[in-house]
């Protein structure tokens, strides 16, 4: 039996046309579909989880202010993660120009993510840590072919650079990780050597 068209649900480029042309009820449904891709996406730009919480509410704060100038016909991923990475962004310089004015010493070593996530066990927080100590690019292509599974090609279309680059940045989050974690605890350092 054949369903009726009004009978199924509408797809994801639908609801987008929908949103563009003023649909709340649209808007709403891709804003809820995409908020854990964009919260994910704000941990691997700023690797701090409270952060990352505050800049992805702001994204999807510029995802309704600025659904209006999306063109449908392109594609939604690299739209939605541009907004992402400039909330990102923005915040972090918010972060900075505010440590400044507080008059932070940059000196004194940084305990934030002990202090923020007290629930987490030791080997999370050094987990967390050897995650935050890599570059941007690095924790987006660890993400992208570690996480997910996509390979150096996927990537590369994904972030808008070479496959080499991809596959250079990836080895070298890889190596980063692991000297981080050997750095630390013998019985990490045994786990991570296979011993």
């Amino acid at each position: 039996m054949a369903h009726s068209p009004a009978m199924l649900a509408p797809t994801q480029h639908e609801l987008l046309i929908a949103a563009v042309a003023g649909d709340r009820s649209a808007l709403e449904s891709v804003a809820r579909a995409w908020w854990p891709e964009v919260r994910r996406w704000c941990l691997l730009q700023l690797g701090d989880p409270v952060l990352a919480e505050d800049a992805s509410q702001e994204a999807l704060v510029r995802l309704v202010r600025f659904i209006g100038q999306y063109d449908p016909e392109r594609p939604f991923s690299p739209w939605i993660r541009h907004l992402a990475r400039n909330a990102c962004r923005d915040l972090a310089a918010r972060q900075s120009r505010r440590a400044e004015r507080e008059g932070a010493l940059h000196d004194v070593p940084d305990t934030r993510d002990a202090e923020r996530v007290l629930d987490l066990s030791r080997a999370s927080r050094r987990a967390l840590d050897a995650f935050g100590s890599l570059t941007t690019r690095q924790r987006e292509v660890f993400d992208l072919c570690d996480r997910q599974g996509l390979d150096s090609t996927e990537a590369s279309e994904a972030l808008g650079i070479e496959a080499s680059t991809v596959r250079v940045l990836l080895r070298q989050a890889r190596r980063a990780l692991r000297a981080h974690l050997l750095s630390g605890s013998p019985d990490v350092a045994d786990l991570v050597r296979g011993s």
